[in-house]
């Protein structure tokens, strides 16, 4: 069973894509993440989000890749982690 995007999703999918493409600064791309992962309502594991980004937003690894390194310190996804 495939999850269906509801409109929101959709735009939310576009803004992730955007970030994945490098068209969004950091500081926007930080406060996109922040609000689609909020750090106050559950503590998002790196497989989580990876999970989150690849099922239900349908993005490809690259994309998500990227993705992963526009996430603010805080998140602590180690293998994104800039030594």
């Amino acid at each position: 069973m495939t999850y269906q995007l509801s409109d929101s999703d959709k735009e939310e999918a576009k803004q992730l894509r955007r970030i994945a493409n490098g068209e969004i600064d950091q500081e926007e791309a930080e406060a996109l993440l922040i609000k689609l992962f909020p750090l106050r309502s559950i503590m998002y594991t790196q497989e989580d989000v990876e999970y989150v980004l690849s099922m239900v937003y349908r993005l490809p690894p690259g994309s998500i890749d990227t993705i992963m390194l526009a996430f603010p310190s805080q998140y602590c996804f180690s293998d994104y982690q800039e030594d």
